[in-house]
């Protein structure tokens, strides 16, 4: 989320402006909410509530086109709120064409909150310096007093609060127990060798936590007397949970995220005015609109052409709904946690096609799909295709090439270039001189001088 900060010409936050009444000669004076000047942007984690603020409604339609009409569903990812990728259409939100609208955004309300796939890296350092209980960040008074100097410093670079932080996560992971609630807390990683994104908690496996895996068996044990005559001994349990862990879900995480205090979270370089550490959980998902995904109709006219981020946002749609019509029914917590897992990799899919070690849908496409990164990365991107790659008339590039003949303040340029980018302009004859049949670069003003004849010149950019 960006958010642009604006300042105004007065004190009042308005500039006043003169103009004249169309039915009488008197002026009126009207207030202006034009800003003059932006004075900075500021990135930061949308929250679900900004989510559906800054959307025209909830998506919740997997259908595409309404029949037999073949017009936008409602409710769906072309519903014509969301603007329109046709040129003689008009908008439902704003009613401009095109032309003038840039589309509006919607959103869709997930059935349990999943990880962010660009955020996930952060999630796991999080996770790793806080404790599992309070949620309290792992660092002794001492400690959090000295970091907190560090991060609040106002000589403090990034580069110091980067390395700040760094010791602040290696800290955390060594310590066993929090100096707080004195809870046992183990190694949290990455859970490796699935095809989707998990986090576990080591809270039985090493030795300081003994009491913990106690308890775990002589719960297992209550349990299995009560639902199996034969139950099992102390060492056979012992032995299957020898290889007990605890997932931390993204419901847990959130849970965890939300306890943690202010003062914590600018330990961990997040500032809570601009984004709380549960944000970095998705539980709404944004549907961009619709002329950045436009539907190409088929010149036979039996279909179109969807984008990819269109048909994925179908995908995580149906997906969605099926998790929400098993919690709704009670099913078996099996299928609840598959349809759960597909959901992730599908949102992740949508925010980053190529991204490795994540599953890839049965009978799908095999090729990656271009996803959110992909189209603002690399050379074809936003970025650097569109904004930065202007293609533009008399330009052209070629190579310059090294000459022991040339001062260190010139560059030789082939002479079919210099002919060709040229535009034409008459010098008097100050400018004339022998030494101008040659094509020369004139440093001073960036222009390069090519002789034609005795009394016209040709001005190269």
């Amino acid at each position: 989320m960006v958010t642009i900060t604006s300042q105004y010409g007065n004190d009042a936050g308005h500039e006043d402006e003169w103009t004249p009444k169309s039915s009488s000669k008197q002026l009126v004076k009207t207030k202006s909410t034009t800003p003059k000047q932006i004075s900075h942007l500021q990135f930061g984690l949308a929250s679900p509530t900004d989510m559906q603020r800054m959307s025209e409604f909830q998506v919740s339609s997997r259908e595409l086109f309404s029949m037999p009409s073949r017009t936008p569903a409602l409710g769906g990812c072309l519903d014509p709120r969301l603007g329109v990728s046709d040129k003689t259409a008009t908008c439902a939100t704003c009613k401009l064409k095109l032309v003038d609208c840039a589309g509006h955004f919607g959103y869709i309300k997930l059935a349990l909150p999943v990880f962010h796939i660009g955020f996930f890296k952060h999630t796991l350092n999080v996770l790793q310096s806080i404790c599992k209980s309070c949620s309290r960040i792992l660092l002794t008074d001492a400690d959090r007093q000295t970091f907190l100097k560090k991060m609040r410093s106002p000589r403090a670079d990034v580069l110091a609060k980067s390395t700040a932080l760094k010791k602040v996560v290696d800290k955390c992971k060594k310590t066993k127990h929090c100096p707080h609630c004195h809870s046992p807390n183990g190694q949290v990683k990455r859970c490796a060798g699935v095809t989707t994104l998990k986090i576990i908690h080591e809270r039985f496996t090493p030795k300081h936590m003994a009491e913990e895996m106690d308890k775990l068996m002589e719960n297992v044990q209550t349990a299995l007397t009560l639902t199996s005559k034969d139950s099992k001994g102390p060492d056979a349990i012992r032995q299957a949970l020898k290889h007990a862990y605890e997932d931390l879900l993204p419901t847990r995480a959130l849970d965890l995220f939300q306890k943690i205090p202010d003062e914590d979270c600018e330990l961990l370089w997040i500032d809570p005015l601009i984004g709380r550490p549960e944000n970095l959980i998705l539980q709404n998902l944004l549907v961009p609109p619709v002329p950045i995904r436009p539907s190409v109709a088929m010149d036979s006219g039996a279909g179109s052409n969807e984008d990819d981020l269109t048909v994925k946002l179908q995908e995580i749609l149906d997906v969605n709904v099926a998790l929400e019509i098993a919690l709704v029914k009670g099913t078996h917590s099996r299928t609840i946690m598959e349809e759960w897992d597909f959901l992730q990799v599908q949102v992740a899919q949508y925010i980053n096609g190529e991204m490795p070690g994540l599953a890839r849908p049965m009978g799908g496409p095999t090729r990656p799909i271009r996803g959110l990164c992909q189209r603002l990365k690399g050379k074809q991107g936003r970025f650097r295709g569109n904004l930065s790659g202007k293609r533009v008339d008399f330009s052209a590039r070629t190579v310059i090439s090294p000459d022991p003949n040339l001062a260190v303040n010139q560059v030789g340029v082939p002479v079919l270039v210099a002919k060709n980018m040229t535009y034409p302009g008459e010098f008097t004859y100050y400018y004339y001189s022998d030494s101008y049949r040659q094509v020369t670069i004139l440093t001073t003003f960036n222009f390069c001088f090519y002789c034609i004849n005795r009394t016209s010149f040709s001005l190269q950019y």
